[in-house]
């Protein structure tokens, strides 16, 4: 058999550390088998195959030759290097991005996408599609499911211990000034493709192309316009269905404090009959600051889909509510002023997943849905009218004229931003409300755009005495107590005995109604949540224990001197006479004498004085390179007309005052 010429070839196969022998003799193929080569058992398994097809063959030499083969392929193996698995490509592609953690041990890459760095979650369908991308950009192929999941596991143990812990932002972010906690910097992601934000501090406001922040991108969040300088917060009055100048301060003050980036935040609540615009209203105050796929989500069904929204955008805004569920007013108020809520890691045992989040919050409603004390005690609730036909608007020149302003109305919320910045280390008030720190940002950011000193506290503390009145209404226990407290200055009793005198008080309706207190320790609960309310209306709540072998249980009811309420506004005086450098007087009692049938005049400007003063303020207004605020647009004076009663000539003294305005005694307190 020796004159038998036999061939023997091996290729790698797919198998690890197998070969695809094949045996030949010319061009003939006795056999092919896949073996591991290296293995004597496997080549001797490969001859006796061989014999068994053609007799005669193990003699041959065939055994000789495979075990030179073998050896010939180690060698070449060796002098190789070894072939870069799935896994190892990704991590050597993942060099690339920086590696990081949250206090709260969350994971994040930051990556490379073209000339600028994204922030995404390890663990996220965002950099997953990231990093399969780069993948299939080298070798046109993706990775498997194996592959992946193993790298990801790396990615997240590099990020956890060797990667530092960073803060990570959604819309807003803070760089504090430890040297001067009134003077930090804020950032506005602007959620472009180019991963820019807006600078806000005392010196003004800039775009930055590489913010030395971290922000994340969660799903549906969409992009804000570039704003821009020289805009009016008055464009933005008209997508608005405000009733009063309260109203509008109250709406700005809020929108100006949802660009902090910390809180405490008021809850804005909307309520308002079917027509007055409370979901388009809503929408416009989330499109101007937090514009997302999904403007309006309506009422969650747990505490874990609210954190996750909040978690997962700056502004929570909340459509068409009925009325609030306990548990929801409850978790409300703790994501104003900040709260925190864990649940267990899904198909864990032991692990938490923990959410804390502070935002603004939007509701609306028809009905008055905020109703509880502590949650009005946290909200500014504003009142819609009724738009009437003849003035409604159709949605789709709404929204263009709406697109058409908002880079310029947003140009002007961050001026007055910055003037609130500039304006809080003055602001210092006597008294500090629920709700302080807003409070004294609101009053910072009016003296910015020029409003009179203590007109926001004004507006704020009318808002809040409506509140507290709306809570009134909303309690079945709080008209009683206030009604008992009319017959007697002082009580002192258990609360199963005050539970019975309230009763009777409230009628048998009420006291059957489902949520009247069943039992003393509901009541006593009840009596909790409206002391606030019973305090502002001059009613002192307190609890004791009776000394003694009884040790009773006892509330302290006591009836103060004033209530803590709001007091009619003064009249204001009658306008002095002024005159311009070349002694024209402008406006005065004596400018248009007999106007309004009393002989004094309404002060009102001729209209030629106001032509000549529209020309001088358009000759004199600084260019906005020129203007600290880049905010001051050129504004026109108006010719107004005579109108009998105005207030200028000092005869509104003389009728009844209906504005529920506080006294400057009340504001001066808050000052």
């Amino acid at each position: 058999m020796d004159d038998i010429q036999l061939e023997l070839t091996a290729i790698p196969s797919e198998r690890k550390g197998c070969f695809v022998v094949t045996a030949k003799i010319g061009n003939e193929t006795i056999h092919v088998d896949q073996i591991e080569i290296i293995k004597s058992q496997e080549r001797d398994r490969f001859v006796v195959d061989l014999a068994k097809l053609r007799p005669g063959l193990e003699e041959s030499g065939a055994a000789d030759r495979l075990a030179q083969l073998a050896g010939e392929l180690a060698v070449a193996r060796a002098s190789q290097p070894e072939p870069e698995t799935q896994a190892r490509a990704l991590l050597r592609l993942a060099e690339g991005a920086e590696l990081f953690h949250t206090a709260d041990g969350r994971t994040y890459a930051s990556v490379p996408v073209d000339s600028h760095r994204e922030v995404h979650l390890i663990r996220s369908t965002s950099f997953r599609r990231w990093l399969v991308r780069a993948f299939y950009e080298e070798r046109e192929s993706p990775p498997s499911t194996e592959a992946m999941q193993s790298t990801l596991g790396v990615l997240e143990a590099k990020a956890q211990f060797d990667g530092p812990t960073q803060a990570v932002w959604v819309r807003v972010a803070n760089i504090p000034n430890p040297a001067d906690p009134d003077d930090p910097s804020y950032f506005l992601d602007l959620g472009d493709e180019a991963w820019r934000a807006v600078k806000i501090s005392r010196s003004g406001w800039e775009l930055v192309n590489d913010p030395p922040v971290r922000f994340r991108r969660p799903k549906g969040m969409m992009s804000l316009p570039e704003p821009v300088r020289a805009g009016s917060l008055d464009e933005l009055r008209a997508f608005t269905n405000l009733a009063s100048d309260h109203d509008w301060y109250l709406f700005v003050a809020c929108l100006s404090a949802a660009l902090r980036p910390h809180g405490p935040y008021p809850i804005v609540a909307v309520n308002g009959e079917q027509g007055s615009a409370k979901s388009t209203f809503t929408r416009v105050a989330r499109k101007l600051i937090d514009p997302n796929a999904t403007l309006l989500r309506c009422e969650p069904k747990e505490v874990r889909d609210l954190m996750i929204a909040a978690t997962n955008a700056w502004i929570v805004t909340l459509d068409n509510l009925s009325s609030l569920h306990v548990w929801l007013a409850d978790s409300l108020c703790r994501l104003a002023t900040g709260g925190g809520f864990a649940t267990r890691v899904l198909y864990e045992d032991a692990e938490e997943m923990l959410f804390d989040a502070m935002r603004p919050v939007l509701l609306n409603g028809i009905e008055d849905v905020a109703t509880r004390p502590d949650l009005l005690d946290r909200s500014v609730v504003l009142s819609l009218p009724t738009i009437p036909e003849e003035k409604r608007r159709e949605e789709g020149p709404f929204w263009r004229a709406f697109d058409e302003a908002h880079p310029r109305i947003l140009g002007a919320l961050l001026d007055a931003v910055v003037g609130g910045l500039r304006r809080l280390p003055s602001v210092e008030l006597k008294k500090l409300p629920r709700m302080a720190d807003f409070a004294r940002w609101g009053e910072a950011v009016g003296r910015g755009l020029g409003w009179t000193d203590g007109a926001f506290l004004a507006a704020y503390e009318v808002n809040r005495s409506s509140a507290n009145d709306q809570a009134l209404e909303a309690s079945p226990v709080a008209p009683a107590v206030i009604a008992l407290m009319e017959r007697t200055p002082h009580l002192e009793t258990t609360a199963g005995e005050l539970l019975q005198e309230l009763a009777e008080i409230a009628g048998e309706r009420v006291a059957k109604a489902k949520d009247w207190p069943s039992s003393a320790r509901g009541l006593s609960g009840a009596i909790r949540r409206v002391m606030p309310v019973l305090r502002r209306a001059g009613i002192d709540v307190s609890f004791r224990s009776e000394k003694g072998g009884k040790r009773r249980r006892l509330i302290l009811l006591e009836r103060t001197s004033e209530k803590s309420g709001i007091a009619p506004s003064q009249p204001s005086p009658p306008s002095q006479a002024c005159e311009d450098s070349n002694g024209t007087l402008l406006w005065g009692n004596d400018l248009h004498p007999g106007l309004d049938g009393d002989g004094r005049g309404d002060g009102y400007p001729l209209p030629e004085t106001v032509d000549r003063l529209n020309a001088t303020n358009r000759a004199t207004q600084p260019s906005p390179s020129q203007n600290p605020l880049n905010s001051l647009a050129l504004f026109e004076l108006d010719p107004i007309t005579a109108s009998p009663g105005d207030g200028r000539d000092g005869w509104d003294g003389r009728l009844p005052n209906f504005s529920p305005t506080p006294s400057s005694d009340r504001v001066e307190e808050l000052l």
